[in-house]
């Protein structure tokens, strides 16, 4: 059995006009928002190759290396900042097990799931 759509309604003038200058305005907020920029390099470069961070709990960030099973954790300074961070290694996962996918959770007592 086919199921057929209903007709799309045109946009009112008024309407189409409020989203073409919404449109306007949002693409001269982007340069501004980019001039701003958040993002800084870290002093100390992680050990190995990360894909994935997880934040936890505790304000340190556990970073996973690829697809392998070595996790290395982000201790950020006495200030609170990751950018003078200093890394460590963190446990590895059991032997031949390295997912390259995978779906993770913080738990409130700090313990991550995997």
């Amino acid at each position: 059995m086919l199921f057929s759509l209903p007709k799309a309604k045109s946009l009112s003038r008024p309407s189409l006009t409020i989203l073409v200058l919404s449109a306007i305005l949002f693409a001269a907020s982007l340069p501004a928002a980019w001039a701003q920029n958040p993002w800084a390099r870290l002093k100390n470069a992680p050990p190995v190759t990360v894909d994935t961070s997880i934040v936890l709990t505790d304000g340190t960030v556990m970073c996973h290396s690829g697809d392998s099973s070595t996790w290395v954790r982000l201790t950020p300074d006495s200030t609170g900042s990751y950018i003078n961070g200093t890394w460590s290694a963190m446990p590895n996962l059991p032997a031949g097990y390295g997912p390259l996918y995978y779906a993770s959770a913080v738990l409130p007592d700090g313990r991550m799931l995997m």
